[in-house]
């Protein structure tokens, strides 16, 4: 009897671990998810202008379309060249994304 207890004991114990670890696993597949969703959104005097701006093809051609384009954790990627803007516009956003030219 003992010996049956033990195992069934045992039976147990590996089961939470199995869980635990599964859980674990689904964790880190959750957040690894969740930061592979980060885009990248592209600004370029000769972009098409194509929401949500995701290719250098498709970019905005005003650096203000990409920051109303991108999400938390978003990037915004600027060409070269010269962009004009009107003195009345501000660029607004809840919190800045990385910018880089």
């Amino acid at each position: 009897m003992r010996h049956s207890l033990k195992k069934s004991g045992e039976r147990i114990g590996k089961a939470r671990r199995m869980a635990a670890c599964h859980v674990l696993v689904a964790l880190v597949f959750a957040f690894s998810a969740t930061a592979a969703r980060a885009d990248t959104h592209y600004v370029a005097t000769n972009g098409s202008h194509i929401a949500p701006y995701t290719t250098w093809e498709n970019a905005a051609t005003n650096i203000q379309s990409a920051v109303d384009a991108a999400e938390d954790g978003d990037y915004i990627i600027i060409g070269d060249g010269t962009y004009y803007v009107p003195p009345e516009r501000l660029y607004k956003f809840n919190s800045p994304p990385p910018v880089h030219s």
